[in-house]
Order: structure tokens, then sequence, then C-alpha cells
């Protein structure tokens, strides 16, 4: 009978295993087959790689590389990094403000920031766009850069308020009695504890801005254009130029994936936390 169960588990965890490989192939497919194409030759770009095995060239790719491409990569750099540090900056505090202080009717404040973060993002374009003619921040930088934190600041203070709830009230008050001031708790107390849910918040807010195509389409031309709208210069009324599309995507891809392999579990267990009480 344990034979059996055994054998059972067996074939059971075989199969599993299967599945997931399976799963992995088919979400890594798109990935590799644009790595296929950035390394093939232009007049080769669609035949199958075992009838000319010296068809792959680092020429599309290097050409990718020296055009303007690593300018709009450099601007998407820029930009995703100030807007998730500007955001952790402000949004964190603010979640600890709404977690830990006796503020009335503060969940309706939940709500609103909840609201912010799933709002259409189309639904800012005109009013952003108009504003942004008046003062004059068209094409700039801090422009940009301002759009990305109107969303990523609502995504912190969401993900955080989960963290700073699930710290017990008594650490914090024995803290305070201690003559600890509020800034001196949080800092030593507070954000110690809710490494996970920093991890997470910053890692959302950067790969949020690194891959935004609508607004960088919508407020930068062609000094602040970034990577994702930079993709679209590799495409003509007369022509696609899919090694070019294929590699500047991934380059595009290259920095998130250190961070979702290295940094995943931070991830998870910042979404999920809350999730589960008691």
């Amino acid at each position: 009978m344990q034979t059996s169960m055994s054998a059972n588990k067996r074939g059971l965890s075989i199969l599993r295993g299967i599945v997931l490989f399976f799963l992995v192939l088919f979400c890594l497919f798109p990935l590799v087959w644009m790595a296929f194409l950035a390394f093939r030759t232009p007049d080769a770009m669609f035949e199958p790689f075992w009838r000319n095995l010296s068809s792959f060239s680092t020429e599309t790719f290097v050409s990718t590389l020296q055009s303007g491409f690593t300018k709009s990569i450099w601007n998407s750099f820029l930009a995703a990094s100030i807007s998730m540090i500007v955001a952790m900056v402000i949004g964190t505090p603010a979640a600890f403000a709404l977690a830990k202080w006796s503020i009335k009717r503060k969940y309706i404040w939940k709500w609103v920031i909840q609201l912010l973060r799933m709002a259409p993002p189309v639904g800012f374009a005109i009013p952003l766009f108009l504003a942004y003619i008046n003062l004059g921040m068209i094409d700039t930088l801090p422009g940009l850069i301002l759009s990305y934190v109107t969303f990523t600041v609502p995504l912190v203070i969401w993900l955080m308020w989960m963290f700073f709830s699930q710290i017990p009230n008594e650490l914090m008050e024995a803290a305070w009695m201690d003559g600890s001031s509020i800034w001196r708790s949080f800092l030593t107390i507070a954000l110690p504890l809710s490494t996970p849910g920093l991890v997470a918040a910053g890692i959302l807010s950067f790969i949020f801005s690194w891959n935004d195509f609508f607004f960088a389409l919508i407020l930068t031309r062609a000094n602040t254009s970034t990577g994702p709208v930079a993709v679209m210069n590799f495409l003509t009324e007369s022509s696609y130029n899919w090694g070019g599309i294929a590699s500047a995507g991934l380059i595009l891809s290259l920095p998130t994936l250190p961070v979702i392999f290295f940094m995943s579990k931070y991830i998870v267990q910042g979404l999920t936390s809350g999730a589960v009480k008691g």
C-alpha cells in the first residue's frame, strides 16, 4: 500500500515537472525567438536556422547599439530610476502615516489611492498634455518623470501600507515611550521590518516606468524619447526592420531579467502581504 502511494506521488511529481517545463518553455519562447531574430542576417531573417548555420551575425545588434537607440535607453533608465526614488521617498512615509496614525476616515484614502492606481492612463493624457504645453514641459525629462511619479506613488503607498499595518502597534508605542522620535522609529524599526515590501515596491515602480510607452509617446519628442518609443524608428511606411526591432526589444528586456530572477521572492512577498490574517 505504501509502495503504491509513493509510486503515485512520484508519478505526480514527474507529471508536475513536465507541465511546468512546457509552461516555462511557452513563456520564454517569445524572448528566445526575439533573440534568434536579433542575431540573424537580414537576408535569412525568417529562414529555418538549420538550413544555413552561417546566417547568424552580430551586425544588426551592433548597429542598433551604435544608433541613437542607446540615448533612448539612457533616457528610459534615468526616468525609471529617478521616478522610482521619488516615489519611494514620498510614498513610504505616507504609507507609514496612514498605517500607524489615527486619521479620521483614513480608509477612504486607501480607496482613493487604489482608484488612482487603477485609473486608465488614457484618462490623464489630455489634461497632462495641455498642462505640459502651457508649462513648457513637453519633451523634457522632468516632465516625463513627473508623469511616472503620478502613478507610481499610489502603488508604493498601497504596497507599503499593507506591510506597515502588519507591524504591531505595541512595538512602535514601546519605542516612542523609550524616547524614540517618530522619524527614528520609522527609520530604525518600521523600514527594516518591511524590507520585502520596499524591494517589491521599488522593483514594480521601476518596471512600470521602464516599460511605459503611452506617456512617453505623448509627452516626449526626439530629445527625451525612451526605449519603447524609439523602437518605432525601425518601422517605416515601406519596410520593417525586423532585426532592429528584435535587437531593440532584447536590449529593453535585459535590465528586467536579473531583477525578476533574483528578486522574485521579495516581489511575491510584497504582493501577497496581508492576504492572510491571523
